[in-house]
């Protein structure tokens, strides 16, 4: 019996973490956003809203840059604001956006099925300017209120009074930052201290009766132990979110310049980043949690968990989500925005934002439109990113090919992978390719396979997180 076919955690060796461990996407897009380009401009945007069919739902995303601070580890396209003044531009802006978006979209409002606030820090707006914006929203778009309304926040700006009022503003799931518990380790990742205590904000959120809970964590930040990472974990399993999202810490100092104020030399070595991965699968399920897709845990009463088991998890620019909306509109800063065949990014300067708002444009800076081959591509590296396999005979329905001579290089590729090792990352049948329990850690890996772009697109410097 091959190691594969009894596979546990305690196969994968120091080489075999070194054999896999390279630059790569997480996939929350095929093309990523390396391939966008400033040909595509706010026209062909508009268009490609004015092109959508009226009853198609949408996920509409609201990107809220502002945080009080900047902490050293954040990899999110985040602002240093604290000025009333600027947050009331920034709201005038994402309103004047929003109408232009619901007039490219025509004359009937269009149904959203998943509104999320993320950042930055969204609590750290003024309620009057959340509650104003939720407001507009809401007349703009047939927001569905049984729908997945959400919102990130910081245990460090967030509180009891501010949980009422988010609740009673329509938001009905709650995304809580959390990182870490210790607060070493929160310190050396330049972390603020926490003002509220999370026990108290999820008691309270359970009995405001949010529909789902999810904490954000993050393994490989500098002055994480395993001592400390499995308190951390003890703490997080006995306060029961129903969703968790463990990240590993994306490094990339080259793109964002606070994470050169954390001592790379406090960082944990590879093999040790697996640890915690490891420690974090071997607890969190033995606490009944579910590993959903790549990163992710979550409950059995939990709706992530049961797309993943219904077969309708679907991957987006918000992560993972249990609604398989073709459309996702994004608004704000830097905001991504992804239909059938484009996708369209948002400006990242805050200035040229506001200039083309006031000009009267849609702030796109950059995009894509997809060819048809990015498009075969893109639902087997979602399917993958999801299920962890690939019907031939679904993808073959859909673009009328034949799996096996389309993608002849790559599965030749990866029958060599497979006979070099007697740990495989994946497992082919005549009918699908699926990962083994191996591959399912190096997903990103496999799916690296069938990117096309990956050696194309190209920058002059590094361009992605380890994959390890």
């Amino acid at each position: 019996m091959s190691r594969a076919a009894s596979f546990s955690l305690d196969d994968v060796t120091p080489a075999l973490l070194a054999a896999h461990d390279k630059p790569g996407p997480r996939y929350t897009s095929y093309p990523t956003a390396l391939a966008f380009h400033e040909g595509f401009h706010a026209a062909h945007h508009r268009a490609s809203l004015e092109q959508l069919p009226p009853q198609t739902p949408l996920a509409l995303y609201v990107h809220l840059p502002f945080c009080a601070r900047r902490c050293d580890f954040c990899g999110c396209n985040a602002l240093v604001a604290n000025q009333p003044k600027t947050f009331a531009r920034y709201h005038r802006s994402l309103l004047a956006e929003a109408r232009m978006v619901a007039n490219a979209l025509g004359p009937n409002k269009q149904r959203v099925l998943q509104l999320h606030f993320g950042g930055g820090t969204p609590t750290h707006l003024p309620h009057e300017l959340l509650s104003d914006l939720l407001r507009e929203l809401n007349d703009l778009f047939d927001i569905d209120p049984q729908g997945d309304i959400s919102i990130e926040a910081a245990p460090e700006t967030t509180d009891d009074d501010q949980l009422h009022r988010l609740r009673a503003l329509g938001f009905n799931r709650l995304s809580l930052g959390i990182q870490d518990f210790d607060p070493h380790v929160l310190a050396a990742s330049g972390r603020p201290a926490r003002r509220t205590d999370v026990a108290q904000l999820v008691a309270t959120a359970r009995h405001l009766r949010f529909a789902s809970i999810n904490f954000d964590m993050v393994y490989g930040l500098p002055a994480q132990t395993p001592s400390t990472f499995a308190a951390t974990l003890q703490r997080t399993i006995s306060l029961q979110p129903d969703r968790i999202a463990m990240y590993g810490f994306a490094y990339v100092p080259w793109m964002k310049k606070n994470q050169r104020r954390i001592d790379a030399a406090r960082l944990p070595t590879r093999d040790e980043r697996f640890g915690f991965l490891a420690q974090a699968i071997v607890g969190l399920t033995r606490a009944g949690y579910h590993t959903v897709g790549m990163d992710h845990f979550a409950l059995p009463t939990d709706d992530l968990y049961q797309a993943a088991q219904q077969g309708t998890l679907h991957r987006n620019f918000m992560g993972y989500t249990a609604h398989r909306t073709p459309v996702l509109v994004g608004l704000g800063l830097s905001a991504i925005s992804s239909t059938a065949s484009t996708y369209a990014q948002n400006h990242k300067s805050l200035s040229r934002y506001h200039a083309a708002i006031e000009s009267g444009e849609l702030p796109v800076e950059r995009g894509i439109a997809l060819e048809s081959d990015d498009l075969v591509r893109r639902t087997v590296i979602t399917d993958l990113m999801c299920h962890f396999a690939v019907s031939f005979a679904d993808i073959e329905a859909q673009f009328d090919i034949d799996f096996a001579r389309y993608f002849a290089p790559e599965l030749r590729a990866l029958d060599a992978a497979r006979q070099q090792t007697d740990l495989p990352l994946t497992a082919q049948t005549p009918q699908r390719l699926e990962a083994t329990p191996a591959g399912r850690l190096f997903i990103r890996n496999v799916c690296m396979h069938f990117d096309a772009r990956l050696h194309k697109d190209r920058t002059d410097g590094p361009a992605y997180s380890r994959t390890v």
